[in-house]
């Protein structure tokens, strides 16, 4: 069941991703289908990001490590505040072609990071923050 649900979390992420996208960018610009694993640098490089990814990684990873998950309301709070800086991140961004598409591979490790701290308390959600501050750090290693 837990796979079925991790499934169908991938699924709608990849629906909502080229959803949101094909809002400001022509479809055949990008494509949302690549492995995550493609997370690569610019020829070496980091990516060029626009004012609203950096504000907002700023801000996950403010926020991932100094959260105190203490109980069931804090936790919930802080995976709701988390969805909405990626909400506005998404609604908001400005990047396109490589650079863009590697800003969504990397909010597609993000957003499972979050995810994964639903309905969780105690040390699994200490883990599931460690996770997801390991996914928000990855952005001062591919983009400026």
């Amino acid at each position: 069941m837990k796979k079925l649900s991790s499934f169908l979390s991938l699924t709608l992420l990849s629906i909502f991703l080229s959803t949101a996208c094909k809002e400001h960018h022509h479809a055949t610009e990008h494509s949302h289908e690549r492995n995550q694993a493609d997370l690569r640098l610019n020829n070496g490089a980091k990516w060029k990001a626009d004012k609203i990814a950096r504000e907002t990684f700023a801000k996950l990873k403010k926020e991932a490590a100094s959260a105190k998950l203490t109980d069931k309301a804090s936790t919930t709070a802080f995976v709701k505040a988390q969805q909405k800086n990626i909400d506005a991140l998404l609604k908001g961004c400005t990047m396109q072609g490589e650079a863009h598409n590697q800003l969504h591979i990397l909010i597609g490790k993000t957003i499972p990071a979050v995810d994964a701290l639903k309905n969780t308390q105690g040390e699994a959600a200490k883990k599931a923050q460690q996770q997801l501050q390991e996914s928000v750090a990855l952005f001062d290693q591919y983009f400026n």
